[in-house]
């Protein structure tokens, strides 16, 4: 789908002029970043270039953050990121989301944490909710705090009680606290809504 219009936009930047409206490598920058993560680092290329040839767009700067996040360049996909939060908007919850994912890239568990709970507070969507705090409780357990972990998959459960990955990392946390009853438990609940869930399946064959 992608590839005609990439094709069409390259061919296009070859006319004289073209390579001056920052128009072209913007939609040719979105373009490779919707073809998938292998052409993250073409997408970079053309957004920055539209950047430098002064082309603005109001989604420029979060795709080039998320084009940056794809790989692993943190640094830069937080500050594409910060570039993309208008002061007089408040920010998607996809975009809160995707910031505190990146600070996580960057070790700054704090900062992660604060957009976390920004984008668990503001979004309407239950499984983008449930994806925020996911993220929080692995930041929680890596902290070594089970009980605030366990208490984001409880919230998760309640919400939809149909989040295989919710139920196995309770599972996890119920064995990590001796009790193989619960555990053992939320595992099945994990491969009754997930039944091709390996790691369900395989502390469930211990």
């Amino acid at each position: 789908m992608y590839d005609e219009s990439i094709a069409a936009l390259r061919k296009a930047m070859l006319y004289d002029g073209a390579n001056k409206d920052g128009r072209i490598p913007y939609v040719l920058g979105k373009a490779y970043f919707r073809s998938g993560p292998s052409f993250a680092d073409s997408a970079i290329i053309y957004l920055e270039k539209a950047k430098k040839l002064g082309y603005s767009a109001p989604d420029l700067n979060e795709f080039l953050g998320l084009a940056y996040a794809s790989v692993k360049d943190y640094r830069n996909s937080v500050a594409a990121f910060t570039q993309a939060l208008q002061p007089d908007q408040e920010p998607s919850d996809l975009l809160l989301l995707a910031i505190a994912k990146s600070y996580l890239g960057l070790e700054e568990n704090d900062t992660a944490r604060a957009y976390l709970y920004q984008c668990i507070e503001k979004t309407k969507d239950v499984e983008l909710r449930a994806q925020a705090r996911i993220f929080l409780a692995k930041l929680f357990v890596s902290e070594g705090k089970n009980q605030e972990a366990m208490e984001q998959y409880l919230a998760i459960v309640a919400e939809n009680d149909q989040n295989a990955e919710a139920h196995y990392q309770l599972g996890e946390l119920y064995a990590n606290a001796g009790d193989s009853i619960k555990a053992r438990s939320e595992w099945r609940k994990t491969l009754k809504i997930d039944p091709n869930h390996g790691p369900a399946r395989t502390r469930l064959s211990i």
